[in-house]
């Protein structure tokens, strides 16, 4: 009896190995027949996977403002990465799979917008996680193994060194003048832009100063001598480039995420194309180089996906308000103009205008050329045409305002009849922190316009008898072509000579209109071409100036 049941037993045993041997069998070849299938989806889930965040990708960086349905678009990816690990671990969330594919995505995220800073915050966050994840399969009851503080240490060390690389990098071109001191003014009072290049005229002492207190990666000075007593000045530390072309030069080396070019006058043109040729977003102080090769800069900057700021007040009140509505849905712009310290001077004085008169602005603190050009309102000229390229308007819809206070710095008229105007002091601060904290607007140090205080704001048509200069402006912006760049050349020899005694204040606007006058316009406008018309009225400039 007792051996019948043995053996039953035996046989119970045997019966139920065989049936775990065949569930196992049966698992086994679940799990392969899930293998091939696995192994079968996973091209179709790779390039969707590719193909979805390819678009999103396009997306953010073309644009810099993110779609509303940028979050979607990055949540794809997401959810096909997910399940690449579900179909091997369904039962083990914290499988390196997952939190491996996880990093890869939010990797992938943070290069969006962090394309050029692999150390930051963002990346050693989510590599953390996914090393947690994976250290805590290997010792799950240890959470001070030596694998977890590592990860964690490694973490913390690049969140430190983000707090210097982390910053926006700029660099200032024109650092010594009146744009610049200002942009260096707003830096130093922010934990979040910093500076990796400076470049200057011949002002190598303050250039030194700058450099010695923000430490950028390289500067430049124009002078060739500059350049030897700033070198000596620094010290070392600080790589230092000279020539005409040493600002091109000094972009292509550090390669920042903004140039600010702040240059006065043509010498900003092979920087702001060195800068697009690099991916640098520009912020555009120096209206001369749209003046003169608008039509270059503009469409190669879009084709470049870089971003194109206005920093001119005008200009940046335009870029304001034109986010109330579409670009299409905009009637007119209207430039607002203070009309200089001669606005109400009899005409029959403005041949008695010394220099140190018209250097005395009533609202603005600026450079002389700058001030020159407002006396002569050959600033708003320029603007004209810089307003054409930068927002693709047509020249009839672009007008000028006499606006005395200088509260109203632009308006935009739209569609419906509604008018959007950007007020505020007039401090060139407020427009240069915006370009270089876009697209985020940071406090800063201006206060805000009183209008109780201000009590009236006016308004007038500007007199083109007394400000012939403005007229020029329309009729280079008619033209196009190679125009933009003699009118700017012409108005640079001719405010140099009125600086210097040579040339009276009315004979500014007639030489310009006398050298474009003899110029025969160009089409279509290459770099070329705009060198050849730049030299060419210079020189016509000179002449005039050393026969009258």
């Amino acid at each position: 009896m007792a051996g019948m049941q043995g053996m039953q037993g035996m046989k119970q045993i045997v019966g139920e190995e065989a049936e775990e041997e065949e569930e196992e069998t049966t698992i086994q070849g679940m799990k392969q027949q899930k293998h091939r299938e696995f192994r079968e989806f996973i091209p179709c889930i790779a390039s969707s996977s590719a193909a979805v965040f390819s678009a999103a990708s396009s997306t953010i960086r073309s644009s810099p403002e993110s779609p509303a349905s940028l979050p979607l678009l990055l949540l794809l990816p997401l959810l096909l990465f997910l399940l690449l690990p579900l179909s091997v671990h369904p039962l083990n969330p914290l499988h390196p799979c997952y939190s491996f594919f996880f990093f890869l995505f939010c990797c992938c995220f943070s290069y969006l917008l962090h394309p050029l800073h692999p150390l930051h915050p963002c990346y050693s966050f989510f590599f953390f996680l996914f090393c947690s994840c994976f250290s805590y399969l290997l010792h799950p009851l240890n959470p001070l193994h030596p694998c977890h503080c590592c990860f964690f240490c490694c973490f913390f060390f690049s969140c430190t060194l983000w707090t210097d690389v982390g910053r926006k990098r700029i660099a200032i071109l024109g650092a010594t003048g009146s744009v610049g001191r200002q942009a260096l003014e707003i830096i130093a009072g922010s934990d979040r832009l910093g500076v990796c290049a400076l470049a200057a005229g011949a002002n190598w002492e303050l250039l030194a100063e700058q450099a010695k207190r923000f430490r950028p990666q390289a500067v430049a000075v124009a002078d060739e001598g500059a350049a030897r007593s700033l070198s000596a000045a620094l010290g070392g530390g600080v790589e230092v480039l000279a020539g005409a072309d040493a600002a091109a030069e000094l972009v292509h080396k550090v390669r920042p995420d903004l140039v600010l070019t702040a240059m006065v006058g043509t010498a900003g043109l092979a920087p702001t194309l060195a800068a697009i040729e690099c991916g640098a977003d520009l912020a555009v102080a120096n209206k001369e180089s749209l003046v003169m090769a608008g039509a270059v800069i503009m469409p190669a900057a879009r084709a470049a996906g870089i971003a194109v700021l206005p920093v001119d007040s005008e200009h940046s009140a335009i870029f304001l308000a034109m986010q109330s509505g579409r670009p299409a849905e905009v009637r007119r712009v209207w430039l607002t103009a203070s009309g200089g310290p001669f606005r109400s001077l009899p005409l029959d004085e403005l041949d008695r205008v010394t220099p140190e008169q018209a250097l005395q602005h009533p609202n603005w603190a600026m450079g002389p050329k700058v001030t020159i050009d407002s006396a002569t309102m050959m600033n708003k000229a320029l603007e004209v045409i810089e307003a054409k390229w930068l927002f693709r308007l047509g020249v009839s819809q672009i007008r000028v305002l006499i606006h005395p206070q200088s509260i109203v710095h632009s308006l935009v008229e739209f569609c419906d009849g509604s008018t959007i105007a950007q007020l505020g002091v007039p401090d060139m601060r407020v427009p240069i922190q915006y370009a270089l904290t876009y697209p985020e607007r940071r406090p800063g140090p201006v206060a805000a316009a009183n209008l109780a205080q201000v009590g009236r704001l006016d308004f007038a048509e500007p007199d083109l008898e007394r400000f012939p200069a403005l007229g020029l402006g329309y009729r280079a912006a008619e033209a196009g072509g190679t125009l933009g760049a003699v009118l700017n050349a012409a108005n640079e020899a001719a405010v140099r000579a009125f600086l210097d005694g040579r040339l009276a204040f009315p004979a500014i606007a007639r030489l310009v209109a006398g050298v474009m006058d003899r110029h025969h316009v160009v089409h279509p406008v290459t770099a070329e071409a705009i060198g050849d018309a730049d030299r060419w009225a210079r020189q016509e400039a000179e002449s005039w100036i050393a026969s009258s």
